[in-house]
């Protein structure tokens, strides 16, 4: 799974509006990631990097650092 995180501002008004109708929000959205890696689901790092203000290109670092909060594993030998 390719997630698209990282966001270096809030959201646009029409993005925040379909969060809202979804019931949504980042904090929500990273929770998932987390919950999907905890039932195996492989993921990646995305970020739709350059398609508006809030993601810029360069915003690699961000989406990481969302990552890691939610889906790296404990312990190393989780990683090989």
């Amino acid at each position: 799974m390719c997630h698209t995180l990282g966001s270096t501002q809030d959201p646009p008004p029409f993005v925040q509006e379909q969060f809202d109708r979804a019931g949504m929000s980042i904090a929500a959205k990273i929770a998932v990631v987390g919950r999907m890696h905890d039932r195996g689901v492989r993921s990646i790092s995305g970020t739709d990097g350059g398609i508006e203000a809030g993601k810029p290109h360069g915003i690699t670092a961000h989406a990481l650092g969302q990552m890691v909060t939610t889906t790296l594993p404990r312990d190393r030998r989780e990683w090989t």
